[in-house]
């Protein structure tokens, strides 16, 4: 689902008055033609077919003061887990994110959000913000290219009632 949200922030080199700016761009790639939720599916088989890891890097702030994600601390974490030195939680984060626990050069202090967030009600604003932001782009991906089956879209949450639990704990499913 991470690909298909194509969850980002404009670079200056993209468009430099957009430059910090949130944006949502399918895979990140906007010379994207054809079906889209085809060629997301394809992919979706490419990477299980051949039990490929994907990874998700936060290259941007982190926290309630968006303290700076450094290169160094960027480059840490590459090199950890190229050598597979980076150990993930057994449980998710409050998003569904299993996140890093153990490393070698890296700084854990900016692996995870939720402890950063001294205040959880400005933690859980920004949250459900994102989460509305995600719904409405689902609901327009959905009506012009069909709907996403349910195991992949509820991989990642789009909805308030899916978080906000505590960390490691499973949001109740809907009957």
């Amino acid at each position: 689902m991470q690909f298909i949200y194509g969850e980002s922030i404009e670079s200056s080199g993209g468009n430099p008055e957009e430059a910090g700016k949130f944006k949502r761009v399918f895979f990140l790639d906007p010379f994207m033609c054809g079906n889209k939720l085809e060629h997301a599916m394809i992919f979706y088989d490419i990477i299980k077919r051949n039990h490929i890891k994907c990874y998700l890097a936060n290259t941007g702030t982190i926290g309630q003061d968006e303290i700076k994600v450094t290169l160094r601390q960027s480059l840490a974490i590459y090199n950890d887990l190229c050598r597979m030195q980076l150990r993930f939680s057994f449980d998710p984060d409050f998003l569904g994110y299993y996140f890093p626990i153990k490393c070698d050069r890296a700084n854990l202090d900016l692996m995870n959000a939720y402890p950063l967030f001294p205040d959880k009600e400005i933690l859980k604003s920004k949250v459900s913000d994102f989460l509305r932001g995600r719904k409405r782009y689902l609901e327009e991906f959905e009506a012009q290219y069909g709907e996403i089956p349910s195991n992949i879209k509820e991989s990642l949450p789009y909805r308030d009632d899916q978080v906000f639990q505590e960390p490691g704990k499973v949001p109740p499913i809907e009957e």
